[in-house]
């Protein structure tokens, strides 16, 4: 599918979600939002089927906050555009919005394609978000099949947050925790429990996806089935 489709089909799930999520969907146990959110998926799976029925993977990446140049950014949306993922601009105060979109749109892939393969990766803030997807699919019963993080943060400039990957199959997870440097390195990152964590001493938060993406390019191209 070309990128243009994906675009379409993002946009595509973005209005369905903005319709159906009120404020019944932000009621964990209420009732009409279990029915607002059913008929959420009805529709999206509806709406997606001829897009996605013949697809045998969806990729999708988070980029970090603060624009298209702020740290990695650049350097990262650019490999995930090469390699095909559906591209979410993550925001350091948008709590799970772009998140909550993958979620369904990861259920709706899998209920069509079963034994399609789900990929996901993030850098900076876009990290935290890919990690609490990974867990939010694993707690509806899907195994990503592959997990890449980089410098994963959002909540504090130090890092240090404790993360977990509660059932992917492949994950790697690179961070760094050398000294806070306003600029260079104004955020940390953290480890990511049950993913093969590498901790990439000669980087800092701004080049820490470049450095990975040239010198530990087989462990990415692993987790990612590159």
């Amino acid at each position: 599918m070309g990128l243009g489709r994906w675009k379409d089909l993002k946009d595509g799930v973005k209005k369905r979600y903005n319709k159906y999520k009120a404020k019944r969907l932000k009621k964990k146990n209420d009732k009409k939002r279990k029915k607002a959110l059913k008929k959420f998926r009805k529709s999206l799976v509806k709406g997606s089927n001829e897009e996605i029925s013949n697809l045998d993977e969806l990729r999708i990446a988070f980029d970090g906050a603060g624009g298209e140049f702020a740290g990695n950014n650049a350097e990262f949306n650019k490999w995930a555009k090469e390699n095909g993922f559906i591209s979410f601009d993550e925001g350091a105060f948008s709590g799970h919005k772009n998140g909550n979109i993958a979620v369904e749109l990861i259920s709706a892939f899998k209920e069509i394609n079963p034994n399609g393969k789900v990929y996901v990766a993030g850098y900076s803030a876009g990290g935290d978000e890919a990690v609490w997807v990974e867990n939010q699919a694993s707690n509806a019963g899907i195994s990503i099949d592959g997990l890449a993080t980089f410098d994963p943060h959002k909540d504090s400039m130090i890092g240090f947050k404790n993360y977990e990957n509660f059932s992917a199959k492949k994950a790697v997870n690179a961070y760094q925790q050398n000294p806070a440097e306003l600029g260079p390195n104004t955020f940390r990152g953290s480890p990511v429990n049950n993913s093969a964590n590498l901790n990439i001493g000669p980087s800092n938060h701004n080049n820490i996806f470049k450095y990975v993406n040239k010198n530990e390019k087989g462990v990415l191209n692993y987790a990612m089935d590159l």
